[in-house]
C-alpha cells in the first residue's frame, strides 16, 4: 500500500510542477537583467565532473574533482566513470563537498552534509584534504542524489550518483547506504 500512496504523491508532485512550469508569470526588469543560467545559477558557475576511482590492491574508492584529488588518486587508481557533476564554485543553495583522508585505513572518504563531516572529524585519524566543489543542499530539477555508502569490511567510504555504480556496489556487498550527500547533475550536465 505505501507504493501506490508513493505513486500518487509522486503523480500529484509532477502535475503541481507541470501547472507552475506552464503558468504564465511576469518578470520584474530587475530579474531580466540579472546574468542567470539554468536553476538561477550565476553564468560563472561552471560544473566539474565528479569521477569514482578505484584502486584494486588496496580494495579501496576515490570520489574526486579538484585538479589535486585527481593527481593524488592517479597512483594505483583506475578511473570507473563520471558519476556527476558539481559546482566549481559556491552558490546560493550549495554547501561544500570536502574530501577526507584517513592514512592508517588508506581510505578516502568525500561528503558534504554535516553529519558526514562530523562522522569524518570525529572518527579520529581523518584529515580535510580540500574542496572538491559544492553540491546541491535541496533536490533540484535536473540533479540526482549523491550517496554515501561505508563497507566496514573494507574501511571503505565511497559517494556515488550513477545507477550502475551503486548497483555494483550491492553486489560487491558489505557496502550499506549511510545517508545523502547532497545532489548533483547527472554526467551529460558538466562544462554547461
Amino acid at each position: 500500500m505505501s507504493h501506490l500512496k508513493t505513486a500518487f504523491y509522486v503523480i500529484g508532485s509532477v502535475a503541481a510542477l507541470m501547472s507552475f512550469a506552464c503558468a504564465p508569470r511576469s518578470v520584474s526588469p530587475a530579474r531580466r537583467a540579472r546574468p542567470e543560467g539554468v536553476g538561477g545559477l550565476t553564468r560563472a558557475s561552471a560544473t566539474i565532473p565528479l569521477t569514482l576511482f578505484w584502486h584494486s590492491k588496496r580494495e579501496e574508492n576515490a570520489t574526486v574533482a579538484a585538479p589535486e584529488s585527481i593527481r593524488m588518486v592517479t597512483g594505483g587508481y583506475r578511473r570507473v566513470r563520471v558519476e556527476g557533476c558539481i559546482l566549481a564554485d559556491p552558490q546560493p543553495g550549495t554547501r561544500p563537498l570536502i574530501l577526507f583522508w584517513h592514512p592508517q585505513r588508506e581510505d578516502n572518504a568525500t561528503v558534504a552534509d554535516p553529519e558526514s563531516i562530523q562522522a569524518q572529524q570525529v572518527t579520529g585519524g581523518y584529515r580535510q584534504v580540500g574542496i572538491e566543489g559544492y553540491v546541491f543542499e535541496r533536490q533540484r530539477f535536473g540533479t540526482v542524489p549523491l550517496i554515501l555508502f561505508w563497507n566496514a569490511q573494507r574501511h571503505d567510504n565511497v559517494t556515488l550518483a550513477q545507477p550502475e555504480s551503486i548497483r555494483a556496489q550491492q553486489v560487491t556487498g558489505g557496502y550499506r547506504l549511510v545517508r545523502i550527500e547532497g545532489y548533483v547533475y547527472p554526467p551529460g550536465r558538466c562544462g554547461r
